[in-house]
């Protein structure tokens, strides 16, 4: 796990996942306020930097106005 620069990762067209505005709302105050939780569930990407775990996340830290984010970078296959 390292900081990567959020400008790398790009959200999974294709993740099936959604957040109400008020639930998001509440997701960017928690990383808002407390940071540390990025460390304890960090975004998960592909090495082309594709996000397949925390897209909500990202979303949520971007809008804060994040320049690094805790990932973990895999080699994993698209399928």
């Amino acid at each position: 796990m390292a900081l990567v620069p959020i400008n790398r990762l790009t959200p999974s067209t294709w993740n099936p996942r959604s957040i109400r505005e008020h639930n998001f709302e509440a997701l960017r105050a928690s990383v808002r306020e407390d940071p540390v939780l990025l460390w304890h569930r960090p975004i998960l990407a592909m090495r082309s930097g594709e996000v397949y775990g925390g897209n909500q996340r990202l979303r949520a830290a971007i809008a804060e106005g994040f320049t690094e984010i805790p990932a973990i970078i895999e080699d994993v296959s698209p399928d």
